[in-house]
């Protein structure tokens, strides 16, 4: 079963125009190339079982070729992966990629709908393809990719920024007014987000205590999370977490253990409650 028919299956046809399908004629077919094995359960799952390569050609006919608009060729694996991702999460996710459609940049859509593809393959426990796509990502959009997908993979787009627009729109204020404002603001937000800080494989501890500062000694911000994933972060999370003990002007709020794609996590809310501290 190929994506076109994974879409008609689940009644969302339309969103082929959405994800701009391309085909490059530039490859012969490898019959060598792996299939992908899509079952559709109700309107709301669809089960992904990975191949045993990522080299592999998506298909609509026969697993080999894709058609749209009378032409035919060969599927380019970095825009279909994303593809097969997204829908392979919930068809619900597609109100979210309707609502900020046209009304935050091209190159942020894009991210976004690579980030949710991956964050779809993650759930899957598929670290492989999770990992491929991921890089991918940060190539294609080297200057906004992982905030993108910290974004994505917080909830933020679902919350914060959802609720944002919401309040746009209930202004009143006609369509691309919204839009023109919205994009501004969801910019603004993806060079420095105020609320969070995810701890990189590079950051060392000093440089998140550097970044929680900055923050917390805004005006306008009395709370944080602080996220951390993998072996070495959750370490610096242990150590932030003794740190902060007893800490005169801020307090921890709560401590979140969990796992993605076996790799182990920790979110540390933290608020302040003195106007003048230090926290390096």
């Amino acid at each position: 079963m190929g994506i076109v028919d994974v879409l008609k299956k689940l009644g969302k046809g339309d969103l082929l125009n959405l994800f701009k399908i391309e085909v490059d004629n530039s490859k012969n077919y490898d019959d060598r190339g792996a299939n992908i094995t899509i079952n559709v359960s109700g309107r709301d799952k669809i089960e992904y079982t990975p191949p045993n390569t990522i080299e592999y050609q998506l298909v609509e006919k026969d697993h080999k070729k894709l058609y749209k608009n009378g032409i035919s060729g060969y599927v380019r694996e970095d825009l279909v992966m994303p593809q097969i991702g997204m829908m392979a999460s919930r068809a619900s996710k597609t109100k979210i990629f309707n609502k900020y459609k046209w009304r935050i940049e091209e190159k942020y859509y894009r991210a976004m709908i690579t980030s949710y593809a991956i964050i779809s393959f993650e759930d899957f426990g598929d670290f492989v393809t999770s990992n491929k796509l991921f890089d991918n990502l940060v190539k294609r959009f080297p200057s906004c990719g992982r905030r993108i997908y910290n974004f994505c993979r917080s909830g933020l787009m679902e919350g914060f920024f959802s609720n944002k627009l919401g309040e746009l729109i209930f202004q009143g204020a006609d369509e691309p007014v919204i839009r023109e404002k919205f994009k501004v603001f969801f910019s603004e937000y993806v060079d420095f987000y105020p609320h969070a800080v995810w701890v990189n494989r590079i950051m060392s501890f000093n440089e998140v205590l550097t970044d929680i500062d900055i923050r917390l000694k805004l005006d306008y911000i009395s709370w944080l999370d602080i996220y951390f994933r993998g072996n070495e972060r959750v370490d610096i999370a242990e150590k932030l977490e003794t740190y902060l003990e007893g800490h005169e002007g801020l307090v921890i709020d709560t401590i979140d253990r969990y796992d993605i794609c076996k790799s182990p996590c920790v979110r540390i809310g933290i608020r302040k409650i003195k106007d003048k501290f230090t926290c390096v």
